[in-house]
């Protein structure tokens, strides 16, 4: 859909959030953005409806003379226009780590509920689709970088033991090991046998009579018997490997009952699914939650970003179904 001939006018950028895009994105990409987040998403004559009390109107002609007075990036001239409640809550707190940049576009009160959920969308949509926000008021610009949300997670209905999961991520990394202060496992406590609390109650085994010796030892032959019978039930598992100075990357795999907006009408994922997580986790993590973030920090994002990209990709060519970005939108497995 090209640009509309109405320009935005200066009451439009004061009043409204606006989501800035190039002209050669389509109604319907933001529409199925939106769909993960709202049910009953739709498209009508120059309106995205997301749900019945917001809607983007658009897409409005963004002039250069516009542009350059906004400080807005050049090659981006379509603006959709944002009507939504306006509901605030408390003020951020001084010296809040906000990746998103929301708490800066709102010093004296940060949205909530469904102005919430729409800045949270609106940023989230700007890093897919390589545009910016403006939030009205405060008239900051919000422009996040795609490499700043590069955790990845496939969700599919097949589970993949550890060894297999090693597996197929030592295609790609053949450093990765299991990982042990990540990986727990559920174990059945097993029938075995109690002793008598008068028998852990005594003094000591001097004083042990011949009858409580031998409920001693009984008792803990079946409970060695009954561990040795049960069966481990692993429901949850971390593969990791060491970047040094760069920090981890981290793949935790465990099953899921409430799957993202993505998924929800998705049948083999109506009743849960296996999460295969993979992640970067920094020797510093506050630089995850910055929204500018060191200059070392942001120099490994991109090659960590495309570690990350080829570990997803290595584990959905076993397990196959969805890929899913941080911000919960669909990922073509081919564009990894």
């Amino acid at each position: 859909m090209p640009p509309s001939h109405e320009p935005l006018t200066p009451r439009h950028w004061d009043k409204h959030h606006v989501l800035v895009l190039a002209d050669d994105v389509e109604a319907d990409e933001i529409a199925l953005l939106a769909a993960t987040r709202w049910r009953g998403v739709g498209v009508g004559q120059s309106e995205i409806r997301l749900s019945r009390h917001s809607s983007l109107f658009g897409p409005y002609l963004i002039e250069p003379a516009t542009t350059g007075r906004l400080g807005l990036p050049r090659g981006l001239s379509a603006g959709w226009v944002v009507s939504t409640l306006r509901e605030r809550g408390e003020a951020p707190y001084r010296g809040t780590l906000d990746p998103t940049g929301i708490a800066r576009a709102f010093p004296d009160g940060l949205p909530i509920r469904e102005e919430a959920r729409v800045a949270q969308f609106l940023v989230a949509s700007a890093r897919r689709l390589g545009g910016v926000v403006r939030f009205a008021e405060s008239g900051v610009m919000v422009a996040p970088v795609p490499d700043a949300a590069l955790d990845l997670a496939v969700y599919s209905p097949l589970w993949m033991e550890p060894e297999a999961a090693l597996a197929a991520v030592r295609q790609v990394v053949p450093e990765f090991e299991y990982s042990m202060s990540l990986a727990p496992f559920a174990l059945p406590a097993g029938d075995g046998a109690r002793l008598p609390q008068s028998v852990w109650a005594d003094s000591g085994l001097d004083g042990l009579s011949r009858d409580q010796r031998l409920a001693l030892h009984e008792a803990a032959n079946a409970r060695d018997e009954g561990q040795a019978a049960a069966e481990a039930v692993l429901d949850r598992y971390a593969l990791e490997v060491s970047y040094g100075q760069a920090g981890m990357v981290v793949v935790e795999i465990g099953g899921v009952e409430q799957v993202p907006g993505a998924l929800r009408e998705v049948d083999w994922a109506l009743g849960g699914a296996v999460k295969y997580e993979v992640k970067w986790l920094p020797q510093d993590p506050n630089h995850l939650l910055m929204e500018f973030p060191p200059a070392a920090h942001c120099e490994l994002r991109t090659p960590m970003a495309g570690i990350i990209n080829q570990l997803a990709s290595a584990i959905h060519a076993v397990v196959g179904a969805e890929v899913l970005d941080s911000d919960g939108f669909p990922i073509n497995p081919a564009d990894l």
